[in-house]
């Protein structure tokens, strides 16, 4: 077993662990043929996508505790052979075989700790988790991650301190969210009916750490059931009675593209009919979901985790021909240091328009700055659960 000991300073961790991993990524024929047929005549991004790609799908992924282990990989040519590896094992094989295509790369460490623990000073097992950089096109690859594209990381890889074999001097970091980006949407449009009856052909789409979260979580599974059970799960849990299905799904395998689901549903007794109507909204949105951990609490004397990114829930809602709203609420606006909320109301030609916009923009939130995330989950809570007076036409 080789282990790594403290270093002076960070470039001699990185440049021990160059030259543990280097050695193994010598290139036999078997690798060459396995990176020409992975990027099937691919040249430049689209064989590095290729070639990634046929890793996280043919490389399965095992974990190991490195304080044990090691950083010695094996070498590339076994980890193909036996077909499964570590992060470190799997990471110096994509590297072979990017090589092999004339594609520079280097494994990279990163640890997948809490975000709020300082890192030590320049030790070689503060880390516990691999990567691949390829420097032509600044990516960071993870092939223990088998939903994830080539144009993001989930969430535990994203914005962390990462050390480059080779010659680093120091600690970089890997790309945070997209400023600007969108990772989930969901576009609700809504009929209500003077029974009513509500139906709804809703469009959920998802990028960056939110596809590779929705393939994980609800698309895994090749017989779909998962699916199903998730999307049901989350729909009668919230208190709706009737059905939902799934229509259609769009780029479920194309993981550099985003992720689409198109849902039909109804909803028995969405209301009482008669001349007035009080609706609240069926289904809160992924907003609310996504803050309600900040609610129940006013104050906190440890930091709390955010995912950095945008999410947007968008409802219209079609209103038999003579009805229309008493009273529309307030728009509502709040902005902190680390993000902000949005939500809007509008009424014309019929039809109720609710958009809700959560952006944040850091890992962590403070102690001194969690009151005002506390506000803005009550706000983004309260919002989906905002009831709209009906009134019949005379």
């Amino acid at each position: 077993m080789v282990v790594i000991g403290t270093a002076a300073d960070w470039k001699a961790v990185a440049g021990a662990y160059h030259r543990l991993t280097d050695k193994k990524r010598q290139l036999t024929p078997a690798l060459r043929q396995t990176a020409a047929k992975a990027a099937d005549g691919a040249h430049g991004k689209q064989a590095v996508s290729r070639i990634y790609h046929w890793v996280q799908k043919n490389v399965q992924a095992v974990t190991v505790d490195y304080r044990e282990a090691g950083y010695q990989p094996p070498s590339a040519a076994s980890t193909l052979a036996r077909g499964m590896g570590d992060s470190n094992a799997s990471a110096n094989l994509l590297c072979s075989l990017l090589q092999a295509e004339g594609i520079k790369a280097k494994p990279a460490l990163i640890s997948t700790a809490q975000r709020f623990v300082p890192y030590p000073g320049a030790d070689a097992f503060a880390f516990n988790h691999v990567l691949v950089y390829v420097p032509k096109y600044h990516l960071y690859l993870d092939t223990s991650e088998r939903y994830s594209g080539i144009g993001a990381l989930p969430l535990k890889d994203a914005g962390r301190p990462v050390l480059v074999a080779g010659s680093a001097d120091t600690l970089t970091q890997t790309p945070a969210p997209a400023r600007g980006s969108v990772e989930y949407r969901e576009v609700q449009n809504m009929t209500l009916n003077k029974a009513g009856v509500i139906r709804s052909n809703s469009r959920v789409t998802a990028s960056g750490w939110g596809g590779i979260a929705l393939r994980k979580n609800w698309l895994a599974d090749k017989s779909g059931a998962r699916l199903s059970n998730s999307v049901q799960r989350r729909y009668y849990s919230s208190g709706q009675t009737g059905t939902i299905k799934i229509r259609n799904i769009s780029h479920r395998h194309e993981l550099n593209h985003p992720v689409s689901l198109l849902l039909r549903w109804r909803n028995n007794d969405a209301v009482i009919p008669g001349k007035r109507m009080a609706l609240v909204l069926p289904t809160p949105g992924r907003i609310a979901n996504e803050m309600s951990s900040f609610v129940s609490q006013a104050t906190r004397h440890h930091p709390s985790v955010l995912k950095p990114g945008t999410i947007e829930d968008v409802v219209h809602l079609h209103l038999p021909p003579d009805m229309h709203p008493i009273d529309l609420p307030k728009d509502e606006t709040f902005k902190a240091p680390f993000g902000s909320y949005h939500v809007k109301y509008h009424y014309a030609n019929g039809t109720l328009d609710v958009t809700r916009r959560l952006q944040l923009s850091r890992f962590i939130v403070t102690s001194n700055d969690y009151p005002k995330l506390h506000q803005m989950a009550l706000m983004a809570v309260n919002a989906s659960r905002k009831g709209f007076l009906l009134k019949q036409s005379s």
